[in-house]
């Protein structure tokens, strides 16, 4: 399978960790890559310019070839098909770009390769190191909303859950467990910002050994944010690994290919229990 990997604004930034593991990922399972250089997304402009928004994601589909286009970021995802279904003719003819080139090209989040093109019963058969573990699992608010772009449902969502599984963890049940992160408010309010974190953050604690995501604005809040937080809710310590880094760990890629030197909480402890 050959894919354009688009890696959007955020995640080189803040969690080359997630792009670094899911490199390892796609290369044990065959899964080719070929980075896509390309802008933002447009996803930071919509509350100001929806207009222009879709036209900077327009541009980033314009660059990508016939290779479909693999993202990492749930908030690009979403912005990249919503402009697949909202190109119009003025910002086609401004970028010079064919509609039918637009139409045909492919975007799909990492998790949705895994599940929808590589197949969970044949990702479950490449499961080297069962991982006996609690996990907590956080979709994120762009996962699979809005609703029009996606197929699973946005209330009861199930595919990380069957992905963490298959790597022989146990997926916990826990309140708020559709909540935001709070990252989307944090430039307009950075307190509720920060307590929307801690609450999810304090929902989990004593109910999973770790938190497993998949979208890096996700990240820089439960993890980067986790000791911020912590007057809110006592002391956490709860790892955030991105599906990439469970999953590498799961088919046998050695941790220290992984990224966990860039992981805020420490994941010794984690890795030393799953891997002894």
């Amino acid at each position: 399978m050959d894919y354009a990997l688009y890696t959007g604004c955020t995640t080189p930034v803040i969690a080359p960790h997630y792009e670094v593991s899911a490199r390892r990922v796609c290369e044990s399972l065959n899964i080719d890559l070929e980075l896509l250089h390309a802008p933002c997304c447009g996803n930071p402009l919509k509350p100001v310019n929806e207009k222009e928004a879709v036209t900077m994601a327009l541009y980033v589909l314009s660059l990508a070839g016939r290779a479909p286009l693999m993202t990492l970021c749930s908030a690009c995802t979403s912005s990249l098909l919503e402009a697949k279904k909202r190109a119009d003719t003025e910002a086609l003819e401004r970028l010079h770009v064919d509609r039918e080139k637009i139409e045909r090209l492919q975007v799909k989040h990492f998790i949705q390769v895994l599940v929808e093109e590589y197949g969970l019963e044949p990702l479950r058969d490449r499961i080297e190191i069962p991982l006996d573990c609690r996990v907590a699992v956080h979709y994120g608010c762009h996962f699979h909303r809005p609703s029009s772009l996606y197929s699973e449902d946005p209330e009861y969502p199930h595919l990380l859950d069957d992905l963490v599984e298959i790597c022989g963890a146990c997926s916990v049940p826990y309140r708020r467990k559709s909540m935001c992160c709070g990252s989307p408010v944090m430039g307009v309010d950075f307190d509720v910002s920060v307590q929307m974190t801690a609450k999810k953050l304090q929902d989990i604690k004593g109910k999973a050994d770790i938190m497993v995501i998949t979208c890096s604005g996700c990240g820089f809040m439960f993890d980067r944010k986790q000791k911020s937080v912590e007057s809110l809710t006592g002391e956490l310590n709860i790892p955030v690994l991105y599906y990439s880094q469970f999953l590498g760990l799961a088919l046998g890629i050695p941790p220290e290919k992984l990224g966990f030197e860039i992981n805020r909480v420490p994941v010794k402890s984690f890795l030393e229990k799953v891997l002894s």
